[in-house]
């Protein structure tokens, strides 16, 4: 049985909560709040970071705009790391490790004109897996950021589209919460797949291939 604390909200993350119960996990879904409070032992942690569904012009960006789409997302995934560290450090790097993952959507990768400050975010997010990785290792905790389509990660006709590609995606189709993304969750969270830890997987059914 895998014990598994979601942060989020929206379609996305509901989504993702019914796809990793079918596989067996048990699922709590809360705010960064509910996960500090939290006693049991977890063995997977995922983020969905709230970003902006609407695209703002470079130029267009207040101060505040900038903090609440650039700050803010990175600001909570400092503190679920902080907030998971404890459930998840197993305290001897050769016991079954428990997984940090964070979902974003591909624009981090490759652009997206409108969504400067959240990619940014994202981009923080990344860095953060990656110093995570670096230093909780030897208490048993691997990270990872996983990279969906936009199309999967915002809300149905919101966000930018994939871009970058000269085709369609491999698979065609660039995935489905239930049925693609939390099967591949699930798959992360065996130990057989640490030495994964602090990379980004790209999950868009094959049409941006450069992490």
């Amino acid at each position: 049985m895998t014990v598994t604390h979601l942060v989020g909200s929206g379609a996305f993350v509901d989504a993702l909560v019914a796809g990793l119960r079918a596989l067996g996990h048990v699922v709590a879904l809360g705010d960064v709040g509910s996960l500090a409070d939290a006693k049991e032992r977890v063995d997977l942690v995922v983020h969905v970071p709230a970003v902006p569904n609407e695209p703002t012009h470079l130029v267009d960006l207040t101060p505040e705009a900038w903090a609440a789409a650039g700050e803010a997302p990175l600001d909570e995934a400092v503190a679920v790391a902080r907030a998971a560290h404890p459930m998840l450090a197993r305290g001897d790097a050769d016991a079954t490790p428990g997984r940090l993952a964070w979902i974003v959507p591909t624009t981090t990768l490759g652009g997206a004109a409108g969504f400067v400050a959240s990619g940014a975010a994202c981009e923080g997010i990344r860095a953060l897996a990656k110093g995570a990785a670096k230093q909780w290792g030897t208490d048993g905790v691997v990270t990872t950021v996983v990279a969906v389509a936009p199309e999967a990660f915002f809300a149905a006709g919101a966000g930018p589209h994939s871009e970058g590609s000269l085709s369609g995606p491999a698979l065609g189709r660039t995935g489905e919460p239930e049925a693609d993304l939390a099967p591949l969750l699930d798959l992360l969270v065996d130990p057989r797949a640490a030495f994964s830890t602090g990379g980004t997987l790209v999950a868009d059914g094959g049409t941006w291939m450069a992490p």
